[in-house]
């Protein structure tokens, strides 16, 4: 977060009246909490989207693409078009 503002807090009563230092001190701690928890899910959403736009890319291709581990074993591939080839780079 560094400073980062990734949301608003508000609170409401029905009269003015000073708050307790020791309930400001538990309000920073839960914002402090909330607002790691919604970096963290902002993340993950970023990924999520990421890799779906990946894997949309990959089976839609026209050519035949594969993912090959380091030991030469074929992961996956996609559905190419009829008749495409695999060609081998080394």
């Amino acid at each position: 977060m560094n400073g980062e503002v990734v949301g608003i807090l508000e609170f409401y009563s029905a009269r003015a009246e000073e708050p307790e230092a020791h309930v400001l001190e538990g309000l920073d701690s839960i914002s402090a909490q909330l607002g790691m928890f919604v970096v963290r899910e902002l993340a993950e959403l970023t990924a999520r989207r990421a890799g779906a736009l990946q894997q949309a890319m990959f089976h839609s291709a026209a050519h035949a693409l594969t993912a090959v581990d380091s030991q030469g074993i074929y992961l996956t591939f996609n559905p190419a078009e009829p008749g495409a080839t695999i060609t081998s780079y080394i």
